[in-house]
């Protein structure tokens, strides 16, 4: 297993590791001017054996701004033609993204193995990310439903923190 930090500010860290044909990139911080998400294709295109399948975890990106979306796109198009991708933990920022930008994770369907539900206490004022799958949402009973799940401090009913009508349209796009 070896780890490569590709970038590293005082806002964003880049870091690419491999496992024989397997890598995982995993940004952090700041998608913003100042990020440069191109050094990620040459990294791929230096592993040897070459890479069968790149794992991109999303669940450290604190804020994107709209030049770091675009680095996001162009750099992700080169990415998904060159190694099959799974998304990995998305959080809100990339659902939000995806609900507007149809090719924020390439050209073709993206493969989503997780994302990250927000969810709120207002008793106990806690925010809380609950990170799931295609399979945790689908329902016997019909359409895929956002779950409830109880306060881990309180054990009153965890509030659904977002538009559940536009993270189920970004659900049913991928599915």
């Amino acid at each position: 297993m070896a780890l490569t930090t590709l970038q590293e500010t005082d806002k964003t860290r880049l870091d690419f590791e491999v496992t024989g044909d397997e890598g995982v990139f995993r940004p952090s911080g700041v998608l913003d001017e100042d990020v440069n998400l191109g050094v990620l294709l040459p990294a791929i295109q230096g592993t040897n054996p070459p890479l069968k399948k790149l794992t991109i975890d999303l669940g450290h990106v604190t804020r994107m701004n709209s030049c770091g979306i675009r680095e996001w796109i162009l750099t992700i198009d080169k990415i998904t033609s060159a190694v099959p991708c799974v998304f990995e933990n998305l959080n809100e920022l990339f659902v939000e993204q995806a609900t507007m930008i149809p090719v924020m994770f390439g050209k073709q369907k993206p493969r989503i193995g997780s994302f990250q539900l927000p969810y709120h206490c207002g008793n106990c004022n806690l925010n809380i990310q609950k990170t799931l799958t295609l399979a945790d949402l689908a329902s016997e009973q019909g359409p895929s439903r956002i779950p409830s799940y109880p306060c881990p401090k309180c054990a009153k009913p965890l509030g659904f923190d977002w538009l559940e009508d536009e993270y189920l349209a970004f659900i049913d796009s991928i599915s």
